[in-house]
């Protein structure tokens, strides 16, 4: 029988959708169970002021399934380990207080729902003794060690809802349409929205952007006939050789405030396509509103899985989604890092050039442009030789003329327009970095050209 007969309950960090999904879910599993549920308001503040923390039973959480935000308020800000605080009963250090309280209370135990900062913070008072066990919240989807965090689904959905809507208003006045994303240092909202949405650029930090390609590629677009461009910028993305716009710089605290990159992109796209720019900042609204059926679904299971390995004693560990599984990995496995989007995803490929519109590229190459948009998109392949381009004369010249490129810092193999012809003319072979490479490309090759290079 476990010996865990009480326990606390907190948020810290940013609000996420399905906080409150999980604080229910935590109070009807214990009560089930026999435990006692105590909700800790404003994160782990509600250790140190005796009145931020009150009982919490099934009827405290009913209905609020559906509701976003946090019924036990949060707090979003630096080390509180770097500071004494002040109460009623004296100056503290935050550390040593909340150690007290914790056994004042009679605590047997603790959840903590949060993002990296307060699981590192939930992670310390682990290893100064506090039995508890962490429930990963990120709208960013950037804790490593999980699949999925809930509220992500929510954001991208909303996200995804905008840049929908803006489509219409782009294409009306014929304009470049820049969307800013939260995300942080990832990816992961931007790319995953950008493809449901149907965006023309995807700018992620994972990827430093350079800004003449992505003004050539809307120019390209607008040769073909498409007069708009959606442009999904990650808050954190920066250009090559650049850094990350900040609304404010770190102070004592308080992280540094990611913002302005896609007023920035809007503006230096303006000047380079001299097309009107617009930019729309999604900001908190990603974080507000009702959480999806997914994080509802994902939050609960969190919660329950939190107080069935409380109860089992496993302390120290973070719930983990390892689909079709929720799993516990140690809490030091995930703090103080950040789960960035991975170059070689299906995503990334699919998002690069996977999905193409070949049938307005084939009207484009019989117009006479050589679009060359379409082929800087094919970054992981050359195309296939599908329907749509088979009825163009002279596609493979084309394909020649324009050139295909590859980063060789990312797939490590790089040709160009010299070189294809001349291996088309079988004058000299193609040049590879990675000679691991060859035999891929040799099949690609064979299968667009027609021939297999020596």
């Amino acid at each position: 029988m476990s010996s865990v007969k009480k326990i606390g309950v907190l948020t810290g960090g940013g609000d996420a959708p399905g906080l409150n999904a999980v604080i229910r879910a935590v109070v009807k599993t214990a009560t089930n169970a026999g435990v006692t549920v105590i909700g800790l308001e404003d994160s782990f503040d509600g250790l140190i002021y005796p009145e931020k923390s009150r009982p919490l039973t099934p009827r405290d959480v009913t209905g609020i399934l559906r509701l976003g935000g946090t019924i036990l308020g949060t707090v979003n800000r630096g080390d509180p380990f770097a500071h004494p605080i002040t109460t009623p009963q004296g100056t503290f250090n935050y550390a040593d207080r909340v150690m007290e309280m914790f056994q004042k209370t009679g605590l047997d135990a603790l959840v903590c729902i949060g993002g990296d900062g307060t699981l590192a913070i939930s992670y310390e008072f682990y290893k100064k003794g506090i039995p508890l066990v962490g429930v990963p919240k990120t709208i960013d989807n950037d804790i490593v060690g999980t699949t999925s965090c809930f509220g992500f689904d929510t954001a991208v959905s909303f996200a995804t809802d905008a840049i929908d809507r803006l489509h219409t208003t782009a294409e009306a006045h014929r304009r470049i349409m820049v969307v800013e994303v939260m995300g942080r240092y990832t990816g992961w909202i931007a790319l995953q929205a950008g493809v449901a949405g149907g965006a023309d650029v995807i700018l992620i930090p994972e990827i430093p952007y350079d800004l003449d390609k992505v003004a050539q590629c809307i120019r390209d677009r607008d040769k073909w006939g498409a007069r708009f461009s959606i442009v999904v910028i990650a808050e954190g993305a920066k250009p090559k050789g650049g850094s990350v716009t900040l609304i404010e710089e770190a102070h004592p605290g308080h992280v540094e405030r990611l913002g302005g990159a896609g007023a920035i992109c809007a503006r230096e796209l303006e000047t380079r396509t001299k097309k009107e720019s617009r930019h729309v900042v999604l900001g908190h609204l990603q974080r507000g509103g009702a959480p999806t059926a997914f994080d509802r679904t994902l939050a609960t299971r969190f919660g329950g899985k939190a107080v069935e390995l409380l109860m089992k004693g496993q302390y120290g560990k973070m719930v983990a989604n390892h689909p079709p599984d929720l799993v516990p990995i140690p809490l030091g496995d995930v703090v103080g890092k950040i789960k960035k989007v991975p170059l070689d995803s299906d995503l990334v490929t699919t998002a690069r050039g996977g999905i193409v519109d070949e049938m307005a590229l084939a009207a484009a190459l019989k117009s006479g442009h050589l679009a060359g948009a379409g082929v800087d998109v094919w970054i992981d392949e050359p195309p296939p030789l599908s329907h749509a381009l088979l009825a163009v004369d002279n596609v493979i010249a084309t394909y020649h003329t324009a050139g295909i490129t590859q980063d060789s810092r990312e797939n490590m193999r790089t040709w160009n327009a010299q070189q294809v012809a001349g291996i088309l003319r079988g004058e000299r072979p193609p040049r590879l970095i990675n000679p691991e490479a060859w035999p891929k490309f040799a099949q690609r090759f064979e299968r667009i050209f027609g021939f297999r290079p020596k």
